[in-house]
């Protein structure tokens, strides 16, 4: 952010904290898909993480069009594999 001017200074801290929340959720969304092999959530979680990093850091409009359009699945998806989790775990 050195080469950044001083005006710029507000959108780029906003741009970065945008990056992590979309990244944070991603990952988070992610949680459960590999409950049996954590090892395997681990590598999947960190390979979405870092594909969506890159591709929104670089194609930022076309990240943000994908969080809007894409949340409201994802959500749910995993309110409902956490769902399964819990309850196969208490039966």
């Amino acid at each position: 952010a050195g080469a950044a001017p001083a005006a710029y200074t507000l959108p780029l801290l906003g741009e970065t904290l945008w990056l992590w929340w979309l990244i944070g959720t991603m990952a988070g969304a992610l949680a459960y898909e590999a409950p049996e092999q954590p090892g395997l959530g681990v590598i999947l979680t960190a390979c979405v993480g870092v594909a969506t990093g890159l591709f929104v850091a670089s194609l930022w409009p076309a990240g943000l069009a994908l969080y809007v359009f894409g949340i409201g699945q994802m959500c749910l998806r995993g309110e409902h594999r956490a769902r399964y989790h819990l309850l196969a775990e208490v039966a």
